[in-house]
């Protein structure tokens, strides 16, 4: 299990430490102070020279791929980014930074290495260069270069805000797992998630639209959103921690598209499921409600012991985090006060 973090230039943070992690990470704070950035951190660090994942996070945030603006891909790796990971005792640094190709004039060119390395990484579909500050389309190459001393085994998800927000994306996920035969573990998820028998799952086109539809001890099938707003969002969820198995799931604004009664359900069954698959779970919020019912779900499950809050502040251009006390959080819950910060 991932203990702590420390970036040194990564996007909004200079330097950065974050120790304490436990299964069930919450990370809150005010709009724009960089949860999403400390996720972000996690997930690249993972996999330091796979050019997709970067681009896969700016797309998440609506930047175009197109040529003309893949410099925004490449920014925060001009200056040389540190990540270290301490997991069980164990530590893992990664030093990552660009390794430039840029051809001055009569085929020379000249390599100017950005970052020390031990390995690059090549992807056919970026042929950019970095020069006079500017991304250049080019018939050369630019790789990413990193060193470090880890090598890592398992499984981590990355769960984007826009695909916890659009409904569309969580059924197509869901039918991807029932084509693919899942259909004894999505049974036991939704079992488990409605508290109900399930006989059938299955999916139906409907004016243009894949619906699921459960069939119950009735013999009846209703769409899966017939158990409450949210249902599917939290089923997709939870199908995609089975992903993440012995492995690390981060969730970006987990509470969007969620409304109030279902957060309650939504914190009871990650809990219930992280223990069961072994998952350790990252998520952001700027919802008071969203750390509530976190706060009542530990209590109602004796699963105090499995939860951190951390909360990202600003102080003077710099990004500090605390991490909260559990029995202040609970009574701020209990009487409304508000702990995301300013």
């Amino acid at each position: 299990m991932l203990e702590s973090i420390r970036l040194h230039n990564f996007k909004s943070f200079k330097d950065l430490a974050v120790e304490g992690f436990k299964r069930i990470n919450l990370i809150v704070g005010r709009n724009n102070s960089g949860k999403s950035n400390l996720l972000e951190a996690m997930y690249i660090a993972h996999d330091p020279v796979n050019f997709e994942l970067m681009i896969e996070l700016n797309k998440a945030r609506g930047i175009d791929s197109d040529w003309k603006y893949i410099r925004f891909f490449w920014n925060e790796l001009f200056e040389t980014l540190n990540i270290e990971l301490i997991y069980k005792g164990q530590g893992y640094k990664t030093h990552i930074g660009l390794y430039e190709h840029v051809d001055f004039s009569k085929g020379k060119t000249v390599n100017n290495e950005l970052g020390g390395f031990e390995g690059e990484g090549y992807s056919d579909n970026d042929k950019f260069i970095y020069y006079d500050g500017k991304i250049r389309l080019s018939e050369k190459r630019i790789s990413i270069s990193y060193k470090g001393n880890y090598q890592f085994s398992y499984r981590s998800k990355f769960v984007f805000e826009s695909n916890n927000l659009n409904t569309e994306k969580s059924i197509d996920n869901i039918s991807r797992y029932l084509e693919q035969g899942s259909i004894e573990l999505a049974k036991e998820v939704l079992v488990e998630i409605l508290d109900s028998d399930i006989k059938t799952i299955n999916t139906a086109a409907d004016d243009g639209r894949t619906i699921v539809y459960v069939t119950g001890s009735d013999g009846k099938g209703h769409p899966l959103n017939h158990w409450g707003a949210g249902t599917e969002r939290i089923f997709n969820l939870i199908l995609t921690m089975s992903e993440c198995k012995d492995g690390v799931i981060l969730i970006d604004e987990i509470d969007n598209g969620l409304f109030y009664n279902a957060l309650r359900l939504l914190w009871d069954k990650v809990m219930y499921f992280a223990e069961k698959y072994n998952v350790q779970v990252f998520a952001t919020t700027h919802s008071h409600e969203c750390i509530q019912h976190l706060v009542e779900s530990a209590v109602a499950n004796n699963k105090k012991d499995d939860l951190a809050i951390f909360r990202i502040e600003k102080y003077e251009e710099k990004s500090i985090v605390v991490e909260l006390d559990y029995e202040k959080v609970a009574q701020n819950a209990e009487f409304g006060y508000d702990v995301r910060g300013y």
